[in-house]
């Protein structure tokens, strides 16, 4: 929604800032920043996968690179860059 609109009008029970300072819920949140924060390469996607010989495996990262800009976005509407550098929870904004 927020990638398609520029917002997510939708109105969940708790916002982010409600679940970042939650100790418990909010560990998944900092895994997911922390996540966005590395590198994410082709070894990633293809680790443990046997891929047919036709198959490219640089064309396999532009879905979930996509993807991991559009949750990062997300996050830094909801929650500023800044605010998940001070909490120690991203050291950069390389989402790939």
């Amino acid at each position: 929604m927020h990638h398609a609109l520029g917002n997510d009008p939708t109105h969940y029970r708790r916002t982010l800032p409600e679940i970042a300072l939650d100790e418990e819920k909010g560990g998944d949140l900092r895994a997911i920043a922390r996540w966005l924060s590395q590198p994410f390469t082709v070894l990633d996607v293809v680790a443990d996968m046997p891929l047919p010989d036709d198959i490219n495996p640089h064309d396999l990262v532009t879905v979930p690179r996509r993807g991991r800009r559009e949750l990062a976005a997300l996050i830094e509407h909801s929650l500023p860059a800044a605010s998940l550098r001070a909490l120690g929870w991203v050291r950069s904004r390389r989402t790939h």
